[in-house]
């Protein structure tokens, strides 16, 4: 009998927020799971005093809607400074995560070229803070060249238009097909796309 990989990626997502709230209980946070926050969840919570920490938990591809869950509520505990918000990437046994040295440079470099120009149309000012949580779904090594397709957030410092222009981080979910040459530098994108719906609501 062959098990689903989503009903695998279920049970590993459960393991590791099970795991991830021994771990805090045994440095001395109190955890609860499934915490309600307004019109969201987050899978796990802990806390010891004033540190307060939010986790949500990432197996597999997300959807767009789930995805958006994630940075939404990762935009709410920043924006009301109410605590840390973490994002555990959940790797089943057979998986092996890739990493390409550099990458992060280099969809760095294409978020400043694809993402502020439509970002500045939103806001008085933005800046582009970091590339985080790069996932790779899929890695080709030809003769000239690497092919990537994969995923990242890309986190920006923005002020809002209207009022004054307080810093606020926002973060978005930004997908990626590129070729690189043998020396990582970009030889050519493909597609990107970075979702800035939830930047509206």
């Amino acid at each position: 009998m062959k098990i689903s990989k989503n009903i695998i990626n279920q049970f590993w997502e459960q393991a590791a927020i099970e795991q991830t709230a021994r771990n805090y209980l045994d440095k001395g946070y109190s955890v609860t799971k499934q915490v309600r926050i307004a019109d969201m969840q987050a899978l796990l919570v802990a806390q010891k005093n004033n540190d307060v920490i939010f986790f949500d938990f990432k197996s597999g591809e997300w959807d767009k809607a789930r995805a958006n869950q994630a940075l939404k509520l990762r935009n709410y505990v920043a924006h009301k400074k109410a605590g840390k918000f973490k994002l555990v990437l959940v790797n089943t046994p057979e998986e092996k995560e890739i990493q390409i040295e550099g990458l992060e440079d280099v969809i760095y470099n294409i978020c400043l070229e694809k993402a502020m120009p439509e970002l500045r149309h939103k806001v008085t000012q933005a800046t582009l803070d970091k590339i985080s949580d790069i996932e790779i779904h899929h890695s080709q090594v030809r003769e000239k060249e690497i092919e990537v397709k994969g995923s990242a957030i890309a986190h920006f410092q923005t002020g809002f238009i209207n009022g004054e222009n307080l810093p606020y981080q926002e973060s978005f979910l930004a997908t990626f097909y590129l070729t690189l040459s043998h020396d990582l530098n970009l030889k050519t994108l493909y597609e990107f796309n970075i979702d800035m719906s939830s930047f509206d609501e």
